[in-house]
């Protein structure tokens, strides 16, 4: 059984861990990251975010 203090602890690293890479990506494409939390953000904001057509493998 997880105790409430590691969870908060996994809470608190995971949640660094998704700025950290939302900032990296951001900085990597020039996009501006979306204002609200990840998990408010609907699929097409996610992908709008996320996706990169330059890293798409050309057939």
């Amino acid at each position: 059984m997880i105790s409430a203090v590691h969870r908060a602890c996994a809470t608190r690293e995971d949640e660094w861990l998704r700025d950290v890479l939302i900032t990296t990506w951001a900085l990597t494409t020039g996009r501006l990251p979306p204002r609200d939390p990840p998990e408010a953000l609907s699929i097409e904001e996610l992908i709008e975010f996320w996706a990169d057509d330059r890293l798409a493998v050309q057939p």
